[in-house]
């Protein structure tokens, strides 16, 4: 069950729409203004670009940023929203907000393109970014990567009760 908590009042920068390569360029570049301070990372984003959340994540893990950044999840995170909020020291969530976890998946003119119509290299690549994945909420939940799989495949928003007692 998550617990009311009131936050503390913190400079944040602001992660608003769907995740570009562009738009996680910007995020590193305004989250690199405050090394060695306590920032917070406000989400509200539908996910977007595998590279480019990874990228953010892996700005926001690598100790040589010297980053303290939290994670507040308003509305929904999702998709690789959640990949960046998952490398966070903190992440809060908001009642009523959701998160989402789900395989990466190729996209061409806004469609899913099944994994069978992928040639071999580029149905590596997506397995690839799913190991990274499993791997990255592994750590931040605790579980096997087998729940984490599985959990994955269901690609369903969870609530936010459910996102907290599930570790994320």
């Amino acid at each position: 069950m998550a617990k009311a908590i009131v936050l503390e009042n913190l400079p944040a920068v602001q992660l608003l729409e769907d995740i570009t390569r562009e738009t996680a360029a910007r995020v590193i570049q305004q989250l690199s203004v405050y090394k060695g301070q306590r920032v917070a990372l406000e989400i509200f984003s539908n996910g977007g670009d595998v590279h480019g959340s990874q990228a953010v994540a892996a700005y926001i893990a690598n100790p040589a940023n010297q980053l303290q950044v939290e994670a507040r999840i308003y509305g929904n995170a999702a998709s690789g929203a959640m990949i960046i909020a998952a490398a966070f020291q903190k992440a809060y969530i908001a009642s009523g907000a959701f998160a989402l976890v789900h395989k990466a998946r190729a996209v061409k003119d806004g469609e899913v393109v099944p994994d069978a119509d992928l040639p071999k290299e580029e149905r590596a690549v997506l397995e690839s970014m799913n190991s990274e994945q499993v791997e990255l909420f592994r750590k931040r939940t605790g579980k096997t990567a087998a729940s984490i799989e599985k959990l994955m495949d269901q690609d369903r928003d969870m609530p936010a009760d459910e996102a907290v007692d599930k570790g994320f």
